[in-house]
């Protein structure tokens, strides 16, 4: 487990951050979710922790659900990677916003198999993936969000 150690100016404080996947290279500091399944384990942070065997999935099976990654700070973003929790075609939105209120749409889309890709520019302090559809009726759910470095 390769991570890297953050230590703040002057707080004396240390945290330990992992180090990003080679594709990722925007550090992702934390997420939320429409919902989530937690007494699985099945939580937000899951979609962004570098392991494809773990995973984000809705608490519920309505949509739209949602999950959102904080950048920390104003980001410019190249693009996002998204590997789904089924394959299949998912419908779904990717939305950036500077204060987690006030969302734009970067991609609408309806993907079929697995993984999907999607360049685009912005700057921003989030990153939000809306998934309005689902193959066969699954929950939402995701394995792995990767968010591009520009």
């Amino acid at each position: 487990d390769t991570c890297v150690w953050v230590v703040k100016a002057g707080e004396g404080s240390v945290r330990k951050r992992p180090s990003l996947p080679a594709e990722s290279l925007v550090y992702v500091s934390s997420s939320t979710a429409s919902s989530q399944q937690v007494s699985k384990g099945n939580t937000a942070k899951k979609a962004h922790d570098g392991n494809p065997e773990t995973f984000w999935c809705a608490g519920k099976g309505s949509l739209p659900q949602w999950i959102a990654l904080d950048l920390l700070q104003s980001t410019d973003i190249g693009g996002v990677s998204i590997d789904w929790g089924q394959d299949g075609a998912y419908t779904y939105a990717v939305e950036v916003s500077d204060d987690g209120k006030n969302w734009k749409t970067m991609v609408e889309a309806t993907g079929e198999g697995q993984s999907c890709r999607h360049e685009f520019d912005a700057t921003a302090y989030f990153v939000r993936v809306v998934c309005k559809g689902t193959p066969n009726g699954c929950w939402a759910c995701i394995r792995e969000i990767r968010i591009l470095d520009n």
